[in-house]
């Protein structure tokens, strides 16, 4: 894909979501949800108009990148702390339910035991991005329940890493209690530079 091309479909892109985003937002939905939708509609999915490439694959990446970093610097680590009992309790409700469902569930359409433990996995993710700019447009970011719920999808999402690599070190016959020394040295050892 040339440069050229590159920059006119995201110009494309761009448009097309703020003004499903504006659309969204004058019906009282919010905007993040137009914007999923235009991605859909536009991707391999749908219309099949964009299709995966390096470059745009890089471009999104740096805006993933870019709205984690927005959510972080608009938490409120005080008010974190006053409702970590709540988000914890949350969170993990939030990562063992869809885990033992999604397995079960897996499980029980006959897939095998590695497929079934990965599939269930899979639904443990969140999307702290997703919330925030939600939570945002609400206006309920700085609230009690706007940071217990984005406190839980951050727990959510360590907890989500925590079960994946330990069901990647189980299935690839690897001593899962490896995984939790080695996620754990990665956490402690720079802190402690």
């Amino acid at each position: 894909m040339s440069v050229t091309t590159l920059l006119v479909l995201i110009a494309g892109l761009l448009i097309a979501a703020k003004c499903v985003g504006w659309l969204c937002q004058r019906i009282g939905i919010p905007s993040v949800l137009g914007q999923l939708v235009v991605g859909v509609l536009v991707g391999p999915s749908v219309l099949n108009w964009v299709h995966p490439d390096p470059l745009l694959n890089s471009f999104s990446t740096i805006g993933v990148i870019l709205l984690m970093f927005i959510a972080g610097m608009e938490t409120d680590m005080k008010q974190m702390r006053q409702v970590g009992v709540a988000a914890f309790v949350s969170a993990s409700a939030g990562v063992v339910v869809p885990f033992v469902a999604g397995t079960a569930f897996s499980y029980a359409l006959g897939n095998s035991l590695p497929l079934s433990l990965f599939l269930g996995t899979l639904l443990t993710a969140t999307s702290v991005s997703i919330s925030a700019q939600t939570l945002k447009e609400l206006g309920k970011l700085h609230t009690k329940e706007g940071t217990t719920i984005l406190g839980a999808a951050v727990i959510d999402d360590v907890l989500g890493l925590i079960v994946l690599s330990l069901i990647l070190a189980f299935t690839l016959g690897q001593n899962p209690l490896w995984s939790i020394l080695k996620m754990a040295l990665s956490l402690t050892l720079p802190a402690s530079w």
